[in-house]
């Protein structure tokens, strides 16, 4: 012991208790348990020191988040929510005691305005502080990531990295897939549409557990990887090759998961690509999309024409979206102004608590809304909605001006690649509960912030602005 205290390393007698401490969680708890807080500990530390770190696991780890829980324990699903809320601690010490500057940005106010609305809901409806701020945790979790980015100072080159290690990230989740494909793996052994669709075999789901998820989740992917591919093919051909394999690889994952919701998606975000970036070829691009859907497997069409059949019409109205829309209006005519509380109708958190509302409108048990726009509007009323479009329509006006705005063709076409994710968003929304999925918003967020960091941190003068400058000094 005096060995040890005689030491005159001030990291010596740190390093080894953490080296005793480890030891104990090794012997005493089981291995993977032990590894895993290790890891998370370290983490913490890492992101202590540099910030970037825990940027970039809470984008890498959540697309094989749930894939994860299969051989790892249970908390582990809880990290990226940890470093989210101590990332926001190390943003708010800078600012509170280092006096850093605090950075205003064009979502505050209608965020502050959403936030304020769920609040005054929350306790209009006496909903239980834990269901309410947890059914706004669920809604607005990421958006914690947006502010640290905004005020992390971390330069275009460490985001530029970020994003190609997401897009790494994406191709081995579709190689899983087709891994999936390949083997045969059973996929939504639940899925209560299987018995009108004998002819799909199997709907991939990689890592995500879920084939709609994991189609969003590819929709978002798609939308940067195709802006990529445009701006590369425009100025260097050869590093073109990479995202456009990408992205034919990413679609036909897509293809397989058969989600109707990921491929109208798709076409939606392909459109807004066509009038953002290629407005007199639109007419070209149309017909190239027919020819892609012409090559979609015939089960494919299946799905989407089911849509339209008298029978699926039928089966919505006795207990899908349909049928939740009509009670939809029931709960917001309860409540119009304020809504009926956050986390009390429609989305995960309504089922998690099980939430009155349920067995007040008399529905067998809790059902997922499966459209945001009116999740939102049946927890916070028409306030709620109005403040959320308020905050959506801020969020593209940001993308654009970013787009417009950059020279720079890389950055420009991630602006553009946000402009095209959130139009298929924008489309999603109808379809699912979208902001709440994890594997969907932290990328939205992640591109809100980019777009502001185009327009503010990383701005540059545009053509307009260098022409009137070099007029004034000629």
């Amino acid at each position: 012991m005096e060995f040890i205290l005689q030491r005159r390393d001030p990291y010596f007698i740190p390093l080894f208790l953490a080296g005793l401490l480890t030891g104990f969680l090794f012997y005493y708890l089981p291995f993977l348990t032990a590894l895993s807080l290790v890891a998370v500990v370290a983490l913490v530390l890492l992101t202590w020191k540099w910030l970037e770190v825990g940027i970039y696991f809470c984008l890498l780890f959540v697309p094989v988040e749930l894939h994860s829980l299969e051989f790892l324990p249970g908390f582990v699903k809880y990290i990226d929510e940890l470093l989210l809320v101590f990332m926001a601690g190390i943003i708010l010490y800078r600012i509170v005691v280092k006096e850093e500057k605090f950075d205003p940005t064009p979502l505050g106010t209608p965020l502050f305005v959403f936030i304020g609305v769920g609040l005054a809901s929350m306790v209009f409806n006496r909903v239980n502080p834990i269901v309410g701020i947890a059914g706004l945790r669920a809604m607005l979790q990421y958006v914690i990531l947006y502010f640290v980015m905004v005020h992390a100072g971390l330069d275009k080159e460490k985001y530029r990295r970020l994003i190609t290690l997401f897009l790494i990230v994406a191709a081995i989740t579709v190689f899983y897939g087709y891994f999936q494909q390949a083997i045969g793996l059973e996929a939504s052994a639940d899925w209560e549409m299987r018995r009108y669709h004998q002819d799909i075999d199997l709907r991939v789901y990689s890592t995500m557990e879920n084939p709609n998820t994991y189609g969003a989740y590819l929709v978002v992917m798609m939308g940067i990887t195709l802006n990529l591919f445009f701006s590369y093919f425009k100025f260097n051909r050869l590093k073109s090759i990479y995202p456009g394999i990408l992205a034919l690889l990413l679609f036909w994952g897509l293809v397989m998961t058969y989600s109707r919701m990921s491929l109208l998606s798709l076409l939606v975000a392909l459109v807004a690509l066509a009038f953002i970036r290629f407005r007199k070829y639109v007419p070209l691009l149309v017909l190239g999309g027919i020819g892609v859907l012409l090559i979609l497997p015939p089960e494919f069409y299946s799905r989407l024409t089911f849509v339209l059949s008298p029978e699926y019409i039928e089966l919505s109205l006795k207990g899908g979206r349909l049928y939740l829309m009509q009670k939809s209006w029931e709960v917001i005519s309860l409540s119009p102004l304020l809504g009926v509380g956050p986390g009390m109708f429609g989305g995960s958190v309504a089922g998690i608590f099980d939430s009155p509302i349920y067995e007040l409108m008399d529905m067998p048990y809790h059902m997922n809304l499966d459209n945001f726009y009116f999740q939102v509007w049946t927890e916070l009323g028409t306030l709620g909605f109005g403040a959320f479009l308020w905050l959506f329509i801020s969020i593209i006006k940001q993308a654009l001006r970013a787009y417009r705005q950059v020279t720079d063709p890389y950055w420009q076409a991630v602006a553009a690649g946000a402009l095209t994710v959130f139009a298929g968003v924008t489309f999603q929304s109808l379809v699912a509960g979208i902001w709440e999925v994890h594997q969907v918003a932290a990328y939205l967020w992640f591109l809100a912030a980019l777009t502001y960091l185009m327009n503010n941190k990383w701005r540059e003068t545009t053509r307009k602005e260098r022409e009137e400058t070099a007029h004034e000094y000629s």
